[in-house]
């Protein structure tokens, strides 16, 4: 004998609906949960200066004495570089990884760039045998006066060519040299040929190989932009009687201008413009 289904009343919907509305809000809390938990997880030391973050899916666990060392270093730095730098940003963000090795620079096990307004993203190589904390302890506060002087400069001069790349990287370069090193980075150091090198790339077109002409040449010579643009600093700085700090916001072309002689060939020079 068939029998007519019963439609659920009202009642059993509204309590159906209140069931999927207690789960559904129980899961979100949950996940809101884990979620200010995974943000927590991230933020190892909170200051004044600088807030340092991990990467949660980070292969390599940093162990407690390495976010020690990091913090140390770092809560030192940024007040340092805000006495020579009033214009850097109130508060750092630091944001630490694991690199492979093919990620970091070979001379010292560690890389490092920039995202506006305040971020500086710092990477090494877990596997160097003098490890992270020695790492940490002779490089990072470099570091960290090389990367925050590129935040005061490109909040103000948006730069995308390669000869605007040469003077940005001599500009934090020599910043990072004279106030944030005992000694001279490797990139900070030039050879009596380093004038050669800033006429040869400011030979090149404005749109050529930011790889090839500012960190390593196929013909095997190392920093090469840097350097170059290390020598252009020193030698507008010399020309103009003003310092690198008080030349943080002079646009490129300006700066080589500068530097005497370097926008004129030699006689027998098969780099210079022609």
């Amino acid at each position: 004998m068939n029998r007519a289904r019963r439609r659920p009343s009202i009642t059993t919907w509204l309590a159906i609906a209140s069931i999927v509305t207690l789960v559904g809000g129980l899961a979100w809390l949950g996940w809101l949960a884990r979620s200010d938990a995974r943000r927590a997880s991230m933020r190892v030391d909170r200051g004044e200066t600088v807030t340092i973050e991990y990467e949660l899916d980070d292969p390599h666990e940093f162990s407690t004495e390495e976010r020690a060392a990091i913090a140390e270093v770092a809560r030192q730095a940024l007040p340092d570089i805000r006495r020579v730098l009033p214009q850097a940003p109130a508060s750092i963000a630091l944001r630490v990884s694991s690199a492979p090795k093919d990620k970091v620079a070979p001379e010292t096990g560690d890389a490092a760039d920039i995202a506006q307004p305040n971020i500086v993203r710092y990477r090494i190589d877990p596997t160097r045998k003098e490890g992270i904390v020695a790492i940490v302890r002779s490089l990072l506060r470099q570091t960290l006066f090389h990367e925050v002087h590129h935040l005061v400069r490109s909040a103000e001069i948006i730069e995308f060519t390669l000869h605007d790349e040469l003077v940005l990287e001599g500009l934090a370069t020599v910043f990072e040299r004279d106030y944030g090193s005992v000694t001279p980075p490797p990139w900070g150091q030039y050879a009596p040929e380093v004038e050669d090198w800033a006429r040869e790339i400011l030979a090149q077109p404005k749109d050529a190989s930011r790889a090839m002409w500012i960190t390593r040449h196929p013909d095997g010579r190392r920093w090469l932009g840097y350097r170059a643009g290390t020598f252009i600093v020193d030698c507008a700085s010399r020309a103009s009687g003003k310092t690198s700090l008080e030349l943080i916001y002079v646009p490129a072309a300006t700066l080589v201008a500068m530097c005497p002689n370097l926008g004129t060939p030699r006689e027998g020079d098969a780099s210079a413009p022609r």
